[in-house]
């Protein structure tokens, strides 16, 4: 399957990111906590624990479950990227056909949510900034103005003096400045704020995962005849090496 993600000019690559996250510890211990059903018979249950049944660690320590559980999610579970393209590919092996669509339904939907909490945080430290620059900019905008207003009251005629007309537009260049960046600044902070609130999913499904239609493993008929063959093989050798190295008696 494939995901999306929109062209923006932010200074971090989102799809790279999300890439990342996919492939975090952190995405597959929140996997194994979710639940999944597995036969219409039986209630949900947490992945965790039907991989410890499906994998026969229940004899196990928590230690070792937890360790063989992890690394069968890493052979079976493969996320790739293109290198010029924002698409991701995910793939995930399971031993039930539904398992392995819902698990990448809810893998996505944990690492968007990931993803969506790193890009709030962020807006939140950059609406902070923003905000203490704008009280910044207040203070510099106010002494401006009120050294603009200071000249304009000395002098009433500054088109007298060329020398006091360029300092009166130096004074009101200043003010002009001060204003732009607060109107500026005022800005980004309501589109901070708006996006520190908005948790608009950042990843669109391309192609949504299908359940296979046939097993793709184990193949026990293949399996079983080469296991056979490779035993055949194996005692004739045998019989064969034990025949022909046998001693010779006199």
């Amino acid at each position: 399957m494939g995901l999306n993600f929109p062209v923006n000019n932010e200074t971090i690559a989102w799809d790279e990111l999300f890439l990342e996250i996919l492939r975090s510890d952190g995405v597959q211990r929140k996997l194994l906590d979710e639940k999944f059903n597995v036969s219409t018979i039986f209630e949900q249950e947490r992945l965790y624990i039907l991989l410890t049944q499906h994998l026969n660690l229940e004899k196990k320590n928590n230690k070792e479950q937890k360790l063989k559980i992890s690394k069968y999610l890493n052979k079976r579970i493969r996320v790739s990227k293109t290198r010029f393209s924002p698409l991701i590919n995910i793939e995930i092996d399971a031993f039930h056909a539904d398992l392995a669509a819902n698990l990448i339904d809810r893998l996505i939907k944990i690492s968007n949510e990931m993803q969506v909490n790193i890009k709030t945080r962020q807006m939140g430290q950059k609406r902070q900034f923003i905000e203490e620059r704008i009280e910044e900019v207040k203070v510099a905008l106010a002494s401006a103005e009120s050294r603009l207003q200071s000249f304009q009251e000395r002098n009433r005629r500054p088109n007298a003096s060329p020398s006091l007309l360029l300092e009166e537009s130096r004074l009101a260049r200043d003010v002009t400045l001060q204003n732009n960046l607060y109107l500026t600044l005022k800005t980004q902070y309501e589109e901070a704020k708006i996006e520190e609130v908005e948790r608009t999913p950042m990843v669109e499904t391309v192609d949504a995962p299908i359940p296979p239609l046939e097993q793709a493993g184990p193949r026990v008929f293949i399996n079983t005849v080469m296991t056979a063959v490779f035993s055949f093989v194996l005692l004739f050798m045998s019989l064969f090496f034990k025949e022909f190295f046998k001693p010779i008696r006199a």
